[in-house]
């Protein structure tokens, strides 16, 4: 594995050895010359990379990061210690860089990029695994809906209501995650929570509900997803003058909507699918970073601490995790 991949390192022409000067500059430094020492060092990296344990847990991450991150691997590393300060490791300074190395900038933005993904993985997870327990909850409203729409002593005005606290539901799932999910959000560009978005989505605006009575979609029935902000507008109205005409296909066709809605909630936040999946592979990155980062800070740096990526609730709790962790 090159390390031209990694910003501001190359790598020598194929082929060509070492002169006697590199060699007596090594046999000065110790051996800690950065072109020979580190080139090692990340061809030792080469097991499996940090970027497929994440398998594109960012999709929308710099090209800088993802080629640096694909540097690393699980393969043979110094047995991690839990040496984190400046001064408890040879040869760094102060400031957390390893003086010793040909290029020690070089290794900082490599750490740096680290101390990034960390808590960029951690945000993700837990965003994650609050978007899979309130998928739970919104199965279970469209759960109650099909059973207020299958009871036939249900009036309009029952469900009326039913659609509109359905509605609601839905809107609280969207708005919890609207900041993770925009640009610079922690969940910007990640496939299994824009997925999950989407296709509730798209349900939610089939046109073709309750097309055996005439309808065209839920917007029949007041119900319809206002495309700014993606939350759910229900004109209770609008509904009832519908029902009122033909409370029994009315009946149908939300029935037919919350079943299919039920079932791709269930879908969505079942073990071995998108989310669980998305989970354990930033998981495993986690795992790898914390069980090799003093390591890492030995050979690269401290680096610079992680940045703020979005800002929601979930985001807040994995930074003020992460530099808890860094700080021990």
């Amino acid at each position: 594995m090159s390390t031209d991949r990694i910003p501001g390192l190359t790598s020598p022409p194929p082929g060509k050895p070492a002169t006697s000067a590199d060699d007596k500059a090594l046999s000065k430094t110790g051996g800690a010359d950065f072109g020979a020492t580190f080139r090692l060092q990340v061809a030792a990296l080469k097991s499996q990379s940090l970027q497929i344990l994440a398998s594109s847990t960012q999709a929308s991450a710099t090209t800088n990061t993802a080629s640096a991150l694909d540097t690393l691997g699980s393969a043979s590393l110094p047995a991690p210690t839990q040496q984190t300060s400046p001064m408890a490791i040879p040869g760094m300074s102060a400031t957390g860089r390893i003086t010793s190395l040909h290029d020690p900038e070089s290794a900082y933005r490599m750490m740096s990029i680290i101390n990034q993904a960390e808590a960029s993985y951690t945000g993700q997870r837990n965003s994650l695994t609050e978007m899979r327990d309130m998928l739970k909850e919104l199965r279970q409203e469209a759960h109650g809906l099909v059973k207020q729409a299958k009871n036939p002593e249900n009036d309009v005005q029952t469900l009326s209501t039913a659609l509109g606290q359905f509605k609601e539901a839905y809107n609280t799932w969207i708005s919890t995650f609207s900041n993770d999910l925009a640009s610079g959000g922690v969940l910007h560009g990640n496939q299994a929570a824009t997925v999950v978005r989407t296709g509730l989505r798209n349900i939610v605006t089939d046109i073709f509900h309750g097309a055996a009575h005439g309808f065209q979609g839920l917007g029949d029935l007041g119900l319809n997803i206002n495309g700014h902000d993606q939350l759910a507008n229900f004109n209770a109205k609008e509904f009832t003058q519908t029902a009122t005409r033909n409370i029994d296909a009315v009946r149908d066709t939300i029935n037919q909507f919350a079943m299919r809605f039920e079932q791709a909630t269930t879908l969505f936040s079942a073990a071995g699918n998108f989310i669980d999946n998305r989970q354990n592979n930033l998981q495993r990155a986690l795992e790898f970073i914390a069980s090799n980062k003093p390591a890492l800070q030995a050979e690269f740096g401290l680096g610079d601490p992680a940045k703020p990526v979005g800002d929601s609730p979930p985001t807040r709790t994995a930074l003020a995790s992460y530099s808890k962790t860094s700080a021990t």
